[in-house]
């Protein structure tokens, strides 16, 4: 018997007390991060469903001749910002207030997407020469998916893109590079347990553990000029420039800076103030900055919806909404 008193209590019951752990720290981690889910309105587009919000201005893809005037905010889960959405807090939603009724502000935001999608979305959108079109840009959107190469293959066909080499359509073998090791795809079976999201949210800053992180080689592309998505990305701002223009609205274009470690050290805009300087050179194409106004303003470090989410918060939304209102849209007038 003392044997089996010595497994159990060297053993078993530490194992027992650690599952335990472990259940109640996650149970905290979701509760940390419940928000109220929006209404989505489903659109599809070339066979794809996008989930946007259900507010006014969706019929902006009806070819209706929308009469008002209007500006549509376009960009990815940040703008989309689902967890401030049903508050009315989500950036789009701020703008709106600050300029009244003046003009119809529509959120264009999905999570998950990218310039590929938005090139999609801004080929069917019913614009005038009243309207301005906001893009903003974020750092995953140079990753593409299996599904983006298909986007970028047929819209070359009548737009000036470039078709990345693992996009072409003699390229039988594609595997995403958020997926082509094992330590990638250990990742994406375990990415949406939060307790792992807070761990490596520590690991990512331990510099010997930080290389092993994909999000820090996709931010790095943004620098690499010679790389295909790189390549590929430059020639999808330009491509959705001239959509907009064509339409005769005005477009503008910013980047939408991380709000989890919001400091003048910040590698990561070092990498975008790069790009900016890179586009404005070459294509003459100006891609506003607000990360100074948002150091500037910000009331902490850590401006993120909860520990383990590292979406902008209701009060980061507002602060970057100001710089867009103040600087991109009045400053055009």
């Amino acid at each position: 018997m003392n044997w089996i008193k010595f497994f159990l209590g060297f053993t078993v019951l530490p194992f027992i007390s650690v599952v335990f752990s472990l259940f109640l720290f996650e149970s905290f981690l979701n509760y940390d991060n419940y928000y109220v889910q929006p209404k989505l309105k489903t659109i599809s587009f070339f066979n794809n469903d996008y989930s946007f919000l259900d507010r006014p201005g969706m019929d902006i893809f009806d070819n209706s001749n929308i009469q008002e005037k209007k500006i549509a905010i376009i960009g990815d889960s940040f703008i989309q910002g689902l967890h401030c959405a049903f508050k009315n807090s989500d950036l789009p939603a701020h703008i709106q207030n600050h300029i009244g009724d003046t003009k119809l502000v529509i959120n264009l935001g999905v999570e998950g997407k990218n310039p590929a999608d938005y090139i999609d979305w801004l080929s069917r959108a019913d614009f005038s020469s009243e309207d301005e079109v906001v893009i903003a840009l974020y750092d995953n959107d140079i990753h593409l998916t299996e599904g983006n190469c298909a986007q970028i293959n047929r819209q070359a066909l009548s737009l000036d893109i470039y078709i990345p080499k693992l996009c072409r359509l003699n390229n039988t073998q594609f595997v995403a590079k958020d997926n082509n090791n094992i330590l990638k795809r250990i990742n994406n079976k375990t990415k949406e347990i939060k307790v792992v999201q807070i761990a490596k949210e520590g690991l990512i800053n331990i510099p010997i553990f930080s290389s092993f992180f994909y999000r820090n080689e996709y931010i790095s592309g943004w620098n690499d000029y010679e790389a295909e998505e790189t390549k590929w990305i430059i020639s999808a701002i330009g491509a959705m420039k001239k959509i907009i223009e064509e339409k005769q609205a005005l477009a503008h274009f910013i980047y939408y800076p991380n709000t989890n470690f919001i400091s003048q050290s910040d590698p990561r805009h070092e990498i975008w103030k790069n790009f900016i300087q890179k586009m404005r050179d070459e294509s003459g194409i100006e891609i506003k900055d607000p990360y100074p106004y948002l150091i500037q303003n910000a009331s902490s470090q850590s401006m993120v919806w909860s520990l383990t989410d590292k979406h902008p918060s209701c009060e980061a939304h507002k602060i970057v909404s100001e710089y867009v209102i103040s600087e991109v849209i009045l400053n055009n007038k």
